[in-house]
């Protein structure tokens, strides 16, 4: 990799596993070649198109639809790259075209409605579309108003001092606000939600990485790096969480468990958060619980994440699932 960037090299390995998939796309023969199902996928994410090459490789007489209105697809992992100063914007956003495989149609809509029982999907102009499979892909939908005083407008806002890697504009402010920190210092708060979280790891990320950037500038002694996790544990595997126990102490990053964020005052700087603990009273599960007030000079956060409503007006969630995650086969 002479002459090779160092960000450079990081995103032709991002985007080997894409490229690895689309080989040998072609229809070579063998035992799934009088497959001819009308398989749909709702979504042409990285997943929605990494999958429609592996159908056009293993099912190559299958018909295989792409529903997906966005023209370009944007690698998530590069974020916390971007937050940290590796990556730019420009290197996780790709046109879904150079990578949609030879023989996948691309129907360049949205879904408005699934209707299971007729295997049939009403588009965002009011055309069907029938199938005999469909495969959800469409992701999860971000809900940064879950947090009370807080909007989507904040995080990509340039002014401010709140950010998230969650987002591409986010990811890019929290570059900035972490060179900020890095140079001044004062109070870094992360957050972690509650609910469940797709890569739960990248707030850590930015969080060991906040803290490792102002130590290599000199400036240990100005910041404190501060995480609020929602949940009761670090991480969900307990190997993994005791590895970053370890990390954290040896870091004097501080860390609190079961402390949810559920309000933001912009105006005062101040993050609130719902301090809870489980107890039984006389055979009864119960939670104990209380706000506390944390100011920030930066704070960062994943969005609350749920499935779309899509899924839940089809059918498709478990019943009373408020967030809408796909339940059904």
């Amino acid at each position: 990799m002479k002459g090779l960037q160092r960000r450079d090299a990081l995103k032709l390995m991002g985007v080997a596993g894409l490229a690895a998939s689309m080989s040998g796309c072609s229809a070579t023969g063998g035992e799934n070649d009088d497959i001819n199902s009308k398989i749909v996928i709702m979504g042409a994410g990285l997943s929605g198109i990494a999958l429609a090459a592996k159908l056009r490789r293993d099912m190559p007489n299958a018909k295989v639809i792409l529903v997906d209105k966005d023209e370009k697809f944007y690698y998530q992992p590069g974020f916390t790259l971007i937050a940290v100063g590796i990556y730019e914007a420009s290197d996780v956003v790709y046109e879904k075209a150079d990578y949609v495989p030879q023989g996948t149609e691309w129907i360049r809509k949205n879904v408005s409605e699934i209707k299971p029982e007729a295997n049939l999907l009403v588009l965002d102009d009011g055309s069907e579309l029938g199938y005999d499979y469909l495969i959800v892909a469409s992701g999860v939908e971000y809900d940064f108003e879950a947090v009370k005083g807080l909007s989507l407008e904040d995080i990509n806002d340039t002014s401010g001092n709140i950010s998230s890697v969650y987002t591409l504009q986010g990811a890019v402010k929290s570059n900035e606000l972490m060179k900020k920190f890095s140079q001044n210092g004062g109070a870094a708060v992360f957050c972690d939600q509650k609910t469940p979280m797709k890569c739960s790891g990248a707030n850590k990320k930015v969080t060991c990485m906040s803290e490792d950037r102002l130590r290599l500038a000199g400036n240990r002694d100005k910041g404190s790096v501060n995480l609020y996790v929602g949940g009761g544990k670090l991480f969900g595997d307990p190997t993994y969480a005791a590895a970053m126990t370890q990390i954290m102490i040896k870091r004097k990053i501080k860390f609190n468990l079961r402390h949810q964020i559920v309000a933001v005052d912009k105006s005062s700087n101040t993050a609130t958060f719902e301090f809870w603990t489980a107890y039984r009273q006389n055979g009864e599960d119960k939670i104990a619980s209380e706000l506390i007030d944390v100011k920030y000079d930066w704070l960062h956060l994943p969005p609350k994440q749920k499935g779309s409503e899509i899924l839940a007006r089809a059918g498709l969630t478990k019943e009373g699932d408020k967030l809408n995650f796909f339940s059904r086969r």
